[in-house]
């Protein structure tokens, strides 16, 4: 009784933020919020939503402090990744935001996110899931592109790491997927992959071309066979 006597004495007093902390110490916690909330101090409710594991209420409380990071992370403990994501973008963080947005399998919103802030392979793994063939083709070329430049390389055959060749060879079986094979065409010339240009161009019956790109490669035999056909 002498403890409720004391925090009724600062309740009066208007000392409502010591009053709240009394009845913390007492583990009378929805007392305690109740009494901060009044006080105006939502961080420290806020802060007690958390440790009592109330994210939600927790969230509310740190968007009232205008801490909307925090409010933003306690959104994500109950599985709104799509809504955290959209204040992580509202503040300029895209890339946290299209994490979240990858996170709740809204690939298009992170896909276009990714593509902003030029992280390509993240851009071409969005499109992958939407089935977007060609737009993850390009984000894959893209990447192809940043990577060669940076180290200097360009064509595969001169000397470009697997990973780059892995990079170049699945970006060109997309545009292949995606219906768009003379852009399949254009940048596997591009990454001096000849075998899967000359193979495409077979495929097309473009059989001079094949031979010609095969010719490149030293496949003597593959270009006699692509010259046979060409008639």
């Amino acid at each position: 009784r002498r403890f409720e006597r004391e925090i009724k004495r600062f309740e009066k007093a208007g000392d409502l933020a010591r009053a709240a902390r009394l009845y913390e110490e007492a583990e009378w916690y929805p007392e305690a919020i109740n009494m901060y909330v009044q006080a105006k101090d939502y961080v420290s409710a806020a802060t007690l939503h958390e440790e009592l594991e109330q994210w939600e209420r927790a969230a509310d409380m740190y968007f009232q402090a205008e801490d909307w990071k925090r409010a933003a992370q306690m959104l994500v403990k109950v599985g709104k990744h799509a809504e955290a994501a959209k204040h992580f973008n509202q503040h300029g963080q895209k890339i946290d935001a299209a994490k979240l947005y990858f996170d709740a399998g809204q690939y298009d919103k992170a896909a276009v996110l990714y593509e902003d802030v030029s992280y390509f392979p993240q851009a071409a793994k969005c499109f992958e899931k939407l089935g977007e063939h060609v737009k993850a083709a390009h984000n894959y070329e893209q990447q192809w592109f940043a990577s060669t430049s940076a180290g200097g390389g360009g064509l595969i055959a001169a000397g470009g790491s697997d990973r780059e060749a892995r990079v170049a060879l699945h970006a060109g079986k997309l545009y292949e997927q995606g219906g768009a094979p003379e852009r399949a065409a254009e940048f596997y010339k591009r990454a001096g992959l000849s075998q899967q240009a000359a193979e495409l161009a077979a495929k097309e019956g473009r059989y001079l071309d094949a031979a010609e790109l095969l010719l490149k490669e030293e496949n003597l035999k593959g270009a006699a066979e692509m010259f046979e056909k060409a008639g």
